[in-house]
């Protein structure tokens, strides 16, 4: 709408990877100390598969995990503004999904302890949007001021569009 004005604009951060990473760190560790000492115990005539070319192809290979969370993570974006949310996702294609801000029926904040060591927080919305009925905003900082501005938006789109609560 033109009308509308941006509160926030962010992405997750890339803290939400640390497990993939280290998982693949610890898997190339394993592959480098264990082929020299397969290569005891296996027989003869598959000495050759392990060679150094091959091993550093399949170490490559299991770097490509870790390139493809990054990128998912550097291509997620969050947009908030007075009338809406919307989440851009997609690395080789992208998708907008957009969730008006007087659906928004419930919001909470969780801080994992894995997130507060560095200041981070999720942001979950339970929303009356068919398409999201529940909304995650990860891993951002000041997750507790963006949903105090997340709240006084919803607050005031319900009274712009005349939208009410019922239980």
């Amino acid at each position: 709408m033109p009308d509308s004005k941006l509160i926030w604009e962010g992405r997750p951060s890339q803290i939400i990877n640390f497990f993939p990473f280290l998982k693949t760190i610890v898997s190339i560790a394993l592959v480098l100390y264990c082929a020299p000492i397969a290569k005891q115990y296996i027989p003869a005539e598959f000495i050759k598969y392990l060679s150094t070319k091959n091993i550093l192809i399949v170490c490559g290979i299991m770097l490509l995990y870790p390139l493809w969370k990054y990128m998912t993570v550097k291509y997620h974006k969050y947009t908030v503004n007075s009338d809406a949310i919307f989440i851009t996702t997609g690395v080789l294609s992208s998708q907008c999904d957009p969730c008006d801000m007087y659906k928004v029926k419930d919001e909470t904040v969780h801080k994992p302890i894995y997130l507060r060591i560095f200041g981070l927080g999720n942001i979950e919305l339970i929303t009356s949007d068919h398409s999201t009925p529940l909304l995650r905003i990860r891993a951002i900082k000041k997750s507790d001021w963006l949903l105090g501005l997340i709240r006084a938006a919803k607050i005031k789109a319900r009274k712009e569009h005349g939208v009410r609560e019922f239980d």
